[in-house]
């Protein structure tokens, strides 16, 4: 796919279409292999790490992008570990959705942006509250258990140093 059918399908609006053509800054060039490979490569490493993903996050795909595949963007929503996701389909929508949609549907997605947002600082820092102090309580649980074993240690100890004592006497 050249640099042009790109742009005819990632922005809807013709007029951004435009924009993108004109824009000196943009590279209109074929797709180097490089470049190619190491975004394949860089693309199945992050596929198989995506269980890693645990800060809260927001996915926004537009339902009719042709340039990426929505699947990936649902497979990156049910299998991160994160307990705080969102993902939100836009019907209808194309690929670039805070730029080249008509201006009522980038309204639509930067509400739900700042809503998503908002609603997390009205959290507060809750969350990241329980994540220290679950960390702190794990840290005072192993040290707890720690002294503990140092006591049966120190009791162990002083019992055979009481035995010896006993057979010598």
């Amino acid at each position: 796919m050249n640099y042009a059918n790109i742009v005819d399908i990632a922005f809807k609006e013709p007029a951004v279409r435009q924009q993108v053509r004109s824009n000196p800054y943009c590279y209109k060039g074929r797709l180097r292999l490089k470049t190619g490979n190491e975004l394949l490569r860089v693309s199945i490493d992050i596929e198989k790490r995506l269980n890693e993903v645990s800060l809260p996050f927001i996915v926004l795909h537009g339902g009719d992008d042709k340039v990426t595949d929505k699947n990936v963007s649902e497979q990156l929503y049910n299998v991160a570990s994160s307990t705080d996701k969102t993902f939100k389909l836009y019907p209808g929508m194309w690929h670039a959705l805070l730029h080249g949609e008509p201006s009522s549907n980038i309204e639509i997605v930067f509400s739900d942006i700042i809503g998503w947002l908002e609603e997390r600082v009205s959290l507060g820092n809750s969350r990241l509250e329980r994540e220290q102090k679950q960390q702190n309580d794990d840290s005072n649980l192993k040290m707890k258990e720690k002294e503990e074993q140092k006591q049966q240690n120190d009791d162990s100890n002083l019992k055979m140093k009481e035995k010896e004592e006993q057979t010598i006497s």
